[in-house]
């Protein structure tokens, strides 16, 4: 069986804006919102 990885929970503080231009695509992309934060700062 294969075990999935166990992440810690992190809050992080945003505007509330930019927040929802992160929901929206990230759910575009047909991801999570921490999948798509992810990608997006190793991407930087």
């Amino acid at each position: 069986m294969k075990e999935k990885h166990r992440w810690p929970n992190t809050s992080i503080r945003a505007n509330p804006e930019v927040l929802h231009q992160a929901r929206v695509a990230a759910v575009t992309q047909k991801k999570t919102l921490g999948r798509w934060l992810e990608e997006a700062i190793v991407e930087k």
